[in-house]
């Protein structure tokens, strides 16, 4: 069985990357792809629109760009590094899941099959950094287990870097380094003289990383590292009503999409945790508690900004991918708990809560969930759920908010009977559902929804063909449709340009500084500038290339390589 679930793993990981050829997401995968360009030196700096991102993932793409400067090349050898990440993460959970007592063959097979969930194969088809996320959040809770299994100082080192990898991966898991260092600073203080050797580790590798991370912000950004600064407005102008529905719908979709076992894998940690306390022992429970609890804390406070009474999407009202990672190795040790027929009031407990969750989430969220004309939705934010029918890739009207709810409470319901018989069938179910949801996940929702975006920024290859010169891109007149304008054109242009630089400018407030310029189908400075049109992009957004008076315009326009006016 272990075999059949690792092959099945690979299968699902191979498949979800095998359509992947270019971005998607112009912030989030150009981010990082155009951080590594930087760091390795390829061309000019970007200069992108939105706001940073951190340095672990683009450190490991940083040799691409050396191999090869072609951005589509590039990209799909960082989609194989995410199915690769995506791969090891076997490794680490199941060694998490041996610790509670499984047999290697059985904890291997619970390990494959809690890797191959929609929420975490979905986002195996992009250059984002969330598999990398996850398995080095499952190697530092490994570390943290094994260093309190035996706090020697080289534990400590792999603790305390792990923890600082962790975070320079991606901001949002600041609380988990946090609560290494206060635990390492408790354990000092008791005479753990191993625990200085983590903090210095963390310390050492977290500060100039972030020193690094700054620069390279700088030199992209004209908002600079602004998230840490959002964050912080965020948390100062929270709302209280607005972070109860934030945090509803996300306990809501860390429990459902991973049919109840997260919530299992919570209880459990959480009575561990308590028991330890009382006992004042500063145990590794007490350890992870902490981080998931500051984990949650930062995405409820980051979403409830997005969940107000004109708020248009739909899925921020049930938001998961700040979570998952956190749901995925408490998942795992949910679903060893009931193959092992272990805790069982433990599960009736989890089974309680969850029941709570979602009685809230569908009685007091979904009213306020938006519906109907100019709702939109991002698919990989609840990548647990795109199995099911949603609006604008089938005849759904709204979320599956009822039916992945009643599937969840059928594997708790099940989870709680005390037959040999019932763990296999737990564990039968739950990877047909997992390994099937994500294959239909892939097929179903995410590349019928996003099919016109492969169409697009077509107008790439009208530039390769023209020069290999600078071109420039116009920032007037760009859409405010979520998606559009200023911030994916002008993303997307900079990367499937790269290596050559593109300027950026306004062409209500300066003249194009090239030749060629990116703007809009309808460019109201064209005729003052006796600009002509080469070409329309195609697919979803409003840009266009046009030729200025030159040597160019004079060989396109004897060639008839212009439109017609």
């Amino acid at each position: 069985m272990a075999a059949a679930a690792v092959l099945a793993a690979v299968v699902v990981q191979l498949y979800t990357a095998a359509d992947a050829s270019g971005p998607i997401y112009y912030t989030d995968e150009v981010g990082y792809l155009s951080n590594a360009q930087l760091l390795a030196g390829v061309g000019e700096p970007r200069d992108l629109s939105f706001t940073s991102y951190y340095l672990g993932w683009s450190l490991l793409i940083v040799p691409i760009w050396w191999l090869t400067q072609d951005p589509a090349t590039v990209y799909q050898a960082a989609v194989g590094l995410s199915v690769v990440c995506g791969l090891a993460l076997i490794v680490p959970l199941t060694a998490i899941a041996r610790r509670t007592g499984l047999s290697l063959p059985a904890a291997v097979t619970v390990a494959a099959v809690v890797s191959a969930a929609p929420a975490r194969v979905l986002t195996s088809g992009y250059a984002l950094a969330e598999n990398l996320l996850t398995l080095v959040l499952a190697g530092t809770v490994l570390a943290a287990w094994r260093y309190a299994e035996h706090p020697t100082h080289g534990r400590a080192a792999l603790l305390g870097s792990t923890a600082a990898m962790l975070f320079l991966t991606h901001g949002r898991t600041l609380p988990v380094l946090l609560v290494c260092m206060l635990w390492f600073a408790m354990l000092a203080v008791r005479g753990t003289w191993s625990a200085v050797t983590g903090i210095g580790c963390a310390v050492a590798l977290a500060v100039p990383m972030y020193a690094l991370n700054q620069w390279v912000a700088g030199q992209m950004y004209l908002e600079g590292a602004g998230r840490e600064e959002r964050g912080i407005l965020r948390l100062l102008s929270l709302d209280p009503g607005q972070a109860v529905v934030a945090g509803t719908g996300q306990a809501w979709y860390a429990v459902v999409s991973w049919l109840g076992l997260s919530m299992i894998g919570l209880t459990v940690l959480l009575v561990a945790a308590g028991r330890h306390l009382r006992a004042r022992r500063l145990s590794v429970e007490v350890w992870a508690a902490l981080a998931v609890a500051g984990a949650t804390m930062v995405s409820v406070v980051w979403i409830s900004a997005v969940v107000g009474e004109t708020a248009t999407r739909i899925d921020t009202f049930a938001y998961g991918r700040y979570l998952d990672p956190f749901a995925t190795i408490l998942s795992v040790v949910g679903l060893a708990v009931v193959v092992r027929r272990a805790q069982r009031q433990t599960v009736r407990g989890a089974a309680a809560a969850a029941a709570v969750v979602a009685g809230a989430f569908l009685l007091a969220v979904v009213p306020r969930i938006p519906s109907g004309p100019g709702t939109w939705w991002v698919p990989l934010n609840v990548s647990g759920l795109l199995h099911w029918d949603w609006p604008n890739v089938t005849t759904a009207s709204t979320g599956p908010w009822v039916a992945a709810t009643v599937l969840a409470a059928v594997v708790l319901t099940l989870s709680l009977v005390q037959r040999r018989w019932a763990s296999h069938a737990v564990l039968g179910v739950v990877a047909v559902v997992l390994v099937g949801g994500s294959v239909l996940g892939e097929a179903k929702t995410l590349r019928p929804f996003y099919a016109a975006w492969y169409d697009s920024f077509t107008l790439r290859e009208d530039v390769a063909e023209l020069t290999d010169g600078p071109v420039s891109f116009d920032t007037a007149d760009t859409t405010t449709v979520e998606g559009g304008g200023d911030t994916v054109s002008r993303n997307a242009y900079q990367f499937w340009l790269a290596p050559r630089t593109v300027e950026v400018f306004d062409s209500d407030a300066s003249d194009p500084p090239t030749e060629l310029v990116i703007a809009r189908k309808e460019w109201p400075r064209a005729e003052a500038l006796g600009a002509r049109k080469v070409a329309d992009d195609t697919g979803l957004f409003d840009n266009a290339l046009w030729v200025l008076p030159g040597d160019l315009l004079d060989e396109l326009a004897a060639s008839g390589g212009l439109e017609t006016p």
